[in-house]
């Protein structure tokens, strides 16, 4: 994994990291039939970033989106990655029951912050793409917490 200067600068310092999670999803409108990115990040408000050279709106979730240790390889196996996300999130139930959300294209990336000012520090890196699966919602029970977990296959 390469670093930019500017990660690197910060880095050198040794004074920590801020490493925020984006989540695009891409799922077909029912009505128009066109496609419509939807847009979730670990941040607190909603922020434009630049992603693959396009420019999105992801809807703050706070420190709730939570991803799984990913596994890597080599060849044409088809890998199932896991984005946790709150059921409660109008966000989130707008991409999964609004839209046709079946086989929508996924995105993850990590944005590094500068730690100063909170703003991106360089582009960020993508960690998965592929297409989501399926999309369980997990009721808990009285004092335990409810979530959605979206299923992304990519090879």
């Amino acid at each position: 994994m390469a670093f930019d200067s500017t990660q690197m600068d910060q880095l050198a310092e040794r004074r920590g990291t801020d490493i925020q999670i984006l989540v695009l999803i891409e799922p077909r409108n029912r009505e128009t039939g066109e496609i419509e990115a939807m847009g979730l990040w670990t941040g607190d408000d909603h922020q434009h970033f630049i992603v693959d050279g396009e420019e999105h709106l992801f809807f703050g979730a706070g420190a709730v989106i939570e991803v799984p240790l990913i596994r890597a390889g080599i060849g044409l196996e088809v890998r199932r990655h896991r984005v946790i996300l709150p059921p409660v999130l109008d966000e989130v139930k707008q991409a999964l029951q609004v839209y046709q959300a079946a086989q929508a294209r996924v995105r993850v990336w990590q944005q590094p912050m500068d730690l100063d000012t909170g703003a991106p520090l360089s582009q960020p890196r993508r960690i998965i793409k592929g297409r989501l699966e399926r999309a369980p919602e997990t009721l808990g029970k009285i004092g335990d917490n409810s979530r959605t977990e979206l299923v992304i296959a990519s090879a």
